[in-house]
């Protein structure tokens, strides 16, 4: 009797599409909690690259910059506790990938959790963000327009106006 081969089991394309998704998600949430950690080396304030404010915190002077970070340390167990719960997800992110039976809806729940705790931090980097403007006269935010202006043209990558502009 001839042996015939298993058919074999062609993962679908959706599927692979959904898992390189996953894994680029993962990739750049993995990359801003690392990041953050390794600014934590030469910072004292790690929670600046948890707040989320990317061109806005170079548009700031360096005195605003201080205060926001001073801002941001009052509630530094905060973030403590989502670089804890954003561990945790990937951990089980990884043990989801390699599952077997590979459960999409697991994966899908545990990247909904991760965007969920990048979404807080930034929303306290926003409130403490609105509350320095607010402190501000007109003068002082339409500066600060002004230099968010300049820090969106120039991009990503070049922190804060070019040397001897800042306050």
């Amino acid at each position: 009797m001839a042996d015939t081969p298993a058919p074999s089991r062609r993962v679908p394309i959706w599927l692979r599409a959904l898992l390189i998704l996953s894994l680029a998600l993962n990739l750049l949430v993995g990359g801003i909690v690392i990041g953050a950690a390794l600014k934590d080396r030469h910072r004292p304030a790690r929670v600046e690259g948890e707040l989320g404010l990317g061109p806005y915190l170079s548009a700031f002077g360096q005195r605003d910059r201080e205060a926001l970070r001073g801002a941001a340390a009052e509630g530094r167990a905060a973030f403590r506790a989502d670089r804890r719960e954003m561990r945790t997800t990937f951990a089980e992110t990884i043990e989801a990938l390699r599952a077997d039976p590979f459960d999409p809806a697991r994966l899908e729940s545990l990247l909904a959790r991760q965007g969920e705790i990048v979404d807080r931090g930034r929303k306290r980097g926003h409130a403490i963000m609105i509350e320095r403007l607010s402190t501000m006269d007109a003068a002082e935010r339409a500066a600060f327009a002004d230099r968010l202006q300049q820090a969106i043209r120039r991009g990503p990558g070049r922190r804060g106006p070019p040397p001897g502009k800042r306050d």
